[in-house]
């Protein structure tokens, strides 16, 4: 029987109830935090208003909308079940905006905020005009750096349609009409630069390639339900979009344009080795855990 929760105190309570139910999320230690994300959501759902987290604390004893009750109970039940939270709720925010998401899409992660983090750093100093991102998922990378670089013009790939609909969703809504970005479907992901077609004297590729291996470890949660597609690298090349980007590029940078890459830290200094010919001025950079997580080459 749903409880019925009469303020956002007791709403609070009962979600933090049922997902301490869940052994996984009391190891992540991560029961506080979504429990306000859902009751946040559930609110923002039923009420299509926005609470911030201040004004979640400084309500706790006023009414909770009767039908968001209903919500709470539902989506707490959904994330004790195993369900990402983004999935449920729909959202994720990532660096400076908050993207819609879905099933078809990777979950923004920190590890990313790097990759956009760096390039934004070393564009800044060229101001570019136009940029390519390889498997764009839910256009978290192109629509962060289009709203950095008012010049700046954008070609982003995907396999998948229904990520590019994300990704479409999430350009409209952030940059507006006229936004510089354009979409290519990919056929097949393995042809990774032909939809681009003749594309050329371009300062910068951007990629969050899919990297994993079912070797590698990788959180339970993500593999149950994050897309395939833009997780695991061909089994029998784990490196094959980075060798790709590598022999590639040259065909589309400017002379000094920039490479910016994801890259899992179990693989980076194969990867690093693929960029340390004299064609090109390699870097890496750390994540939050110290760990190789970002490759930045610069076409010599």
């Amino acid at each position: 029987m749903e409880p019925q929760l009469k303020n956002f105190g007791l709403a609070l309570k009962c979600t933090r109830d049922l997902l301490s139910l869940s052994p996984e999320l009391r190891a992540r230690g991560s029961i506080e935090t979504e429990s306000e994300q859902i009751v946040l959501a559930a609110y923002r759902s039923k009420t299509g208003k926005k609470l911030s987290r201040v004004e979640l604390y400084s309500s706790l004893q006023e009414p909770l909308p009767g039908e968001c009750s209903k919500e709470v109970f539902h989506l707490s039940v959904a994330r004790v079940e195993g369900n990402p939270l983004q999935h449920l709720i729909g959202y994720q925010t990532f660096l400076d905006h908050e993207f819609s998401v879905s099933p078809h899409v990777l979950v923004p992660r920190p590890e990313t905020e790097v990759l956009v983090t760096e390039a934004i750093r070393i564009l800044e100093k060229i101001q570019p005009k136009v940029g390519i991102e390889i498997g764009t998922g839910s256009g978290i990378i192109s629509i962060e750096l289009l709203s950095r670089f008012s010049d700046l013009q954008m070609l982003a790939s995907d396999i998948s349609e229904d990520a590019l609909e994300i990704a479409r969703k999430n350009a409209d809504k952030i940059l507006g009409e006229g936004h510089g970005l354009r979409f290519f479907e990919t056929e097949d992901p393995k042809y990774v630069f032909e939809v681009f077609g003749q594309v050329t004297h371009v300062d910068f590729i951007v990629s969050n390639p899919p990297y994993l291996s079912l070797r590698d470890e990788i959180d339970a949660e993500v593999f149950r339900h994050e897309p395939r597609g833009a997780l695991f690298a061909p089994e029998e090349d784990l490196l094959y979009f980075y060798k790709e980007i590598e022999k590639n590029s040259g065909k589309y940078l400017n002379l000094d344009g920039f490479v910016f890459l994801e890259i899992p830290h179990e693989r980076a200094q194969k990867i690093s080795s693929l960029f340390s010919s004299s064609k090109w001025k390699m870097s890496l950079v750390q994540d939050l855990t110290g760990r190789d997580r970002v490759l930045i080459a610069q076409r010599k």
